[in-house]
């Protein structure tokens, strides 16, 4: 995986309005992202061209999603649990079980955090591609729906 400085480094044209559709190339695809105003149209493909998705994000921008959850993966990938316990937004939601679980502050989730970032939990994150963001109703997602993020954090977990 490419540094979180590399990553942010790439993104610097994109998000800018109206400028032209920017490409991040990621193992298996790319993503293309075309800034029209305070709207990026984002489209992922894989290698061989075939959209994966396409989406709109109305709410936050590609730009700002893809350094979230590239720092989120870089956190969690390194165990570095105060890094990761900075990246979410609270009250921050744990589906799964009977019920959900929720956290309303970085020392609740600190003290859960080994429940709830398991080795499998670890593995679909540290297999998911921060550049193929999808975004829908004010959020993005990461991987195939593992988390779902906010402008200001990671607000959902789908272990």
């Amino acid at each position: 995986m490419p540094s979180v400085a590399l990553i942010l480094a790439l993104l610097v044209a994109v998000g800018e309005p109206d400028s032209p559709p920017t490409i991040v190339e990621f193992p298996g695809g790319h993503t293309s992202v075309d800034s029209k105003g305070d709207v990026d149209h984002v489209i992922v493909q894989d290698a061989k061209g075939n959209i994966l998705s396409e989406s709109w994000c109305d709410s936050g921008r590609f730009s700002e999603y893809f350094a979230l959850f590239a720092k989120f993966k870089d956190a969690l990938a390194r165990g570095n649990r105060d890094a990761a316990l900075r990246l979410f937004d609270y009250p921050f939601r744990v589906n799964g079980g009977t019920k959900p679980r929720v956290f309303k502050t970085a020392s609740s989730l600190s003290k859960g955090y080994a429940k709830v970032f398991t080795p499998g939990v670890l593995e679909k994150i540290g297999k998911a591609e921060p550049a193929a963001v999808f975004c829908r109703d004010g959020q993005a997602m990461l991987g195939d729906g593992i988390a779902w993020a906010n402008p200001t954090g990671i607000a959902i977990l789908n272990p």
